[in-house]
C-alpha cells in the first residue's frame, strides 16, 4: 500500500506550475489556471498564490502556494510550495519547479496523515519512518531575458528516498525557443518560450514528457504544453485570471 501511496503523491506533486522577472512580484496576487487532461478528458483548476516575497543574499525569492482541487470532494485540496529566485529585471531568473525538500515535505506530511488517520502505526514508528527521508538537489529552470534562441539551458534533478524506495524527477534537453506574444482570457503576455523533457521515476516505473513552457514577466508561467514522444498532446494548463 505505502508503494502505491508513493506513486500517487508523486504524480499529485508534479510541478504544474513553476516560474521585472519571470516571477510574481505582488504578495497575494492569484494566477488562475486551467488545467486540461487529453488523455482521459479532464478538466481542472489549479490556484498559484504568491505567499510571501523576502530577499535573500542571493537574490529576492517569490515563494508560491500552489493549491490543487482534490478529485474526491470529501479530501482537502492539494497544497504544494514553489519558488523563483531573481535579482536585477535583466538578470536569469531561477525557477524552482521543484524544491527538494518541500517535495520532501510534502510527501511526508500526506503519508504521515494518511497513516495517522488509518490507525497504522504510532506516532514513534511515525517519527522513525520520517527519519527515512532523504532529499537531494532541485529540479529547476533558469531562464535568462538576453538567452538567444537555441541557447541551452542547464539541467537539473530531484531525487527523494523513502528507506529502500527512490522517486526522482529531471529536467534535461532544455533550449530558448525565443519569444512570442501569448493571448489567453487573462491578456496578452510577452513571453521567453523554453522547451525541456521531463523525466520521472516512481515504485511502479518511469515517465517521459516533452514540455514547452511560456512565462511573461511579473507573472511567470503563462501556458505550458506537455506531449509524449510522438507529438501528441498529455496535458495543457493555461493562465486564464490574474487577481490582486
Amino acid at each position: 500500500m505505502i508503494r502505491k501511496l508513493m506513486a500517487v503523491l508523486f504524480v499529485a506533486a508534479m510541478p504544474c506550475i513553476a516560474s521585472a522577472q519571470y516571477a510574481q512580484t505582488k504578495v497575494g496576487q492569484k494566477l488562475t489556471y486551467t488545467v486540461t487532461d487529453k488523455v482521459n478528458n479532464k478538466t481542472n483548476t489549479v490556484n498559484v498564490i504568491a505567499d510571501s516575497i523576502y530577499t535573500t543574499a542571493e537574490g529576492t525569492v517569490t515563494r508560491t502556494k500552489n493549491v490543487i482541487p482534490s478529485e474526491n470532494p470529501l479530501a482537502d485540496d492539494v497544497v504544494v510550495y514553489g519558488a523563483t529566485m531573481y535579482t536585477t529585471a535583466d538578470a536569469p531568473t531561477t525557477v524552482y519547479l521543484m524544491r527538494g525538500e518541500d517535495f520532501k515535505a510534502f510527501i511526508l506530511g500526506v503519508m504521515t496523515e494518511a497513516m495517522r488517520q488509518s490507525g497504522q502505526a504510532s506516532e514513534e514508528q511515525l517519527k522513525e519512518a520520517a527519519e527515512m527521508f532523504k532529499s537531494k538537489g532541485d529540479l529547476m529552470l533558469v531562464l535568462d531575458p538576453k538567452a538567444a534562441p537555441g541557447t541551452k539551458i542547464e539541467s537539473s534533478r530531484l531525487r527523494l528516498d523513502v528507506g529502500p524506495q527512490v522517486m526522482s524527477m529531471a529536467v534535461s534537453n532544455g533550449v530558448v525557443d525565443g519569444f512570442e506574444d501569448v493571448t489567453t482570457d487573462a491578456g496578452t503576455f510577452s513571453c521567453i518560450k523554453v522547451s525541456y523533457q521531463m523525466r520521472s521515476n516512481t515504485p511502479d516505473g518511469a515517465q517521459k514528457e516533452y514540455v514547452t513552457d511560456w512565462y511573461a514577466p511579473g507573472i511567470g508561467q503563462v501556458k505550458e504544453v506537455k506531449t509524449n514522444k510522438k507529438g501528441e498532446v498529455l496535458t495543457e494548463q493555461v493562465l486564464t485570471a490574474i487577481s490582486e
